[in-house]
Order: C-alpha cells, then sequence, then structure tokens
C-alpha cells in the first residue's frame, strides 16, 4: 500500500521523456499508414500545473476524428480526442500511481489506433473507445452539457494507397 505522502509527489519525472519520443514514432507511423494531413498546432492543456511545449495534430482526410498531441514539462502528453475528450498520459504521473511509461504509450497507441480504425465516438458529454479485447468508456470530466446531443461516430481513417 502507498504511504500518504507519496500522493502528489513526482520524484522521477523524467522517467516519462520516453513519451515524447513514442508520440514523434506513432505521428510518424501514422503518416506512413494514413491518409492524414499533420500540421503543427498551438499547444493546449487544461492542468494548471503541466506547461504546454509542443502540439501537432493529425487530422484524417475524411470524417474521422483528429487527434491532437501537446507535449507537456512533466515529460508527459496532454491528447484530445475528436473535438471534445481530452486525456493526460501519464493519466497522474506521482509517485503513488506509479505508472510505467511503456505502459503509458501502449495504452495512448491503443487509444490512438482506435481512433485511427473508427472504434472511437462521443457520446452526450461522453467517450467511448473500443479495442481489440474490450472498451473503455465514460464521461469526460469536468464537462457539463445542458442539452442532449446525439452520440457522434467517427470513420475509420482512409489509408494510403
Amino acid at each position: 500500500m502507498s504511504h500518504e505522502s507519496a500522493y502528489g509527489r513526482v520524484t522521477n519525472p523524467e522517467r516519462f521523456a520516453t513519451l515524447h519520443g513514442a508520440v514523434h514514432e506513432l505521428v510518424a507511423d501514422l503518416r506512413q499508414r494514413f491518409d492524414v494531413l499533420v500540421e503543427p498546432v498551438e499547444p493546449e492543456g487544461e492542468h494548471p500545473d503541466l506547461k504546454p511545449s509542443w502540439a501537432v495534430r493529425v487530422a484524417p482526410r475524411n470524417d474521422g476524428a483528429s487527434v491532437t498531441f501537446t507535449l507537456t514539462d512533466l515529460p508527459g502528453l496532454y491528447v484530445r480526442f475528436g473535438p471534445r475528450h481530452t486525456e493526460t498520459f501519464p493519466s497522474c504521473g506521482c509517485d503513488a500511481c506509479n505508472e510505467r511509461p511503456d505502459e503509458v504509450a501502449n495504452n495512448l497507441r491503443e487509444k490512438v489506433l482506435s481512433v485511427a480504425a473508427g472504434r472511437f465516438s462521443e457520446p452526450d458529454g461522453g467517450y467511448d473507445f473500443v479495442f481489440k479485447h474490450g472498451r473503455q468508456s465514460g464521461r469526460q470530466a469536468g464537462r457539463h452539457f445542458r442539452r442532449r446531443s446525439p452520440t457522434r461516430h467517427y470513420e475509420p481513417w482512409p489509408p494510403l494507397g
């Protein structure tokens, strides 16, 4: 069991530096496999303790959901899937959570490939990823929608060639 003081303490943030390299590799892979537009965009982020430094949007040339990657100073990532759903990688980074960088990178890759395969949707105020071996659904934290909107299902990204 983790000691209470380990929550909120990050003694080795450098362990997540590999995530920045993983994003660059993932973007290069997506560019080689899919008909996408890759463009630098203004860095974004909603977390007050994370300073964004660089961002790129990967947008399919159809009605598929785009993915925007923002590198942060943790080092970590702030990622927007489609127009509404956002996540940070690692999700916390504190010593108590003890997230492993390789698992964080695999989680990111699985989610991005789910988007590219058209297995991502945004129900009213929420998100839904469908993976080969399961799914992850939920509501976007801190988001409150007053009126119901239809679930937005996204197309698979068009392959190159």
